[in-house]
């Protein structure tokens, strides 16, 4: 593959996000991420992948079929968002690991909510990003994990639905900048479900995302800059990855079908969102 640059397409100008990075929350993520291992060395190429899979994996063949999807674009490690019963959950993750995939943190579920799942052929335990006060408690959306080896920590997470509070979506917002702030010197990813579209001037959430790109972060923008369809033929980028400056993006794009599989697009599809690809080193 050809290295491509990752540009802030599509993010724009406009007025900062004011978020207290330097607060008493942002230096205890410093002190906790202190006690981590981070490795100076040649760090392999590796696949990433995000995929908010919703309700479609519940009942019929549609947990399979995603199998087969995923096994196709062979990643090492996969974040995702589901909402599997217990037990199909758990088959799930057999699957999974039948992939490769057996290095899993998969929380304990909320009820009626998206959770995000972690998946990977490489060693990767629970993160540290905690701080002792509650409002810096790490949001039951997101999941942070790293590699004890010290070549990449992973953040994972899925944005609150819409129909929650203004000031419960902020909130986590304001975590993930702060949670940037301590991660920005470390290999790290943040990636997932931000549901904010990226060409949006207005859209809720797109300040957000300018901070982390006026803070040094790479947004790892597709090579085509295409969005993807949806099902009632909209067109968006609600799934992001952001890169600290350590990493190397080689290749990023929106899969839309695999393995013969409609992964999004159309009513039959598999999800109303595409799987997201980040080939980086």
């Amino acid at each position: 593959m050809v290295p491509r640059s990752a540009g802030r397409q599509g993010l724009g100008g406009g007025p900062p996000c004011r978020v207290p990075v330097d607060s008493p929350g942002g230096a205890e993520f410093l002190s906790c991420l202190s006690e981590i291992p981070m490795s100076h060395d040649y760090a392999p190429r590796m696949r990433l992948l995000t995929w908010n899979l919703g309700h479609q994996l519940n009942g019929g063949n549609a947990p399979d079929d995603a199998i087969t999807a995923l096994a196709a674009l062979e990643p090492d490690i996969v974040i995702l968002t589901e909402r599997l019963s217990s037990a199909a959950r758990h088959s799930f993750l057999e699957s999974l690991a039948g992939l490769g995939l057996a290095h899993q943190l998969a929380p304990t579920p909320v009820p009626h909510c998206g959770h995000v799942l972690i998946a990977s052929r490489l060693k990767l335990v629970p993160g540290r990003l905690k701080a002792r006060t509650t409002r810096d408690d790490v949001p039951s959306n997101m999941l942070h994990v790293y590699a004890p080896s010290g070549v990449l920590d992973v953040l994972g997470l899925r944005s609150p639905d819409s129909g929650s509070r203004t000031t419960t979506r902020r909130r986590c917002r304001e975590w993930l900048v702060r949670a940037a702030a301590a991660l920005k010197h470390r290999r790290a990813i943040l990636v997932g479900d931000f549901s904010v579209d990226a060409d949006g001037e207005r859209a809720e959430g797109i300040d957000h995302l300018r901070h982390l790109t006026d803070a040094g972060w790479k947004h790892a923008t597709p090579s085509d800059g295409a969005g993807y369809p949806t099902a009632n033929g909209d067109a968006g980028r609600l799934d992001h990855a952001f890169l600290s400056p350590s990493v190397q993006q080689i290749d990023a794009r929106y899969a839309l079908a695999a393995a013969g599989l409609r992964l999004t697009g159309t009513k039959d599809s598999l999800s109303d969102r595409p799987v997201l690809v980040v080939d980086l080193q």
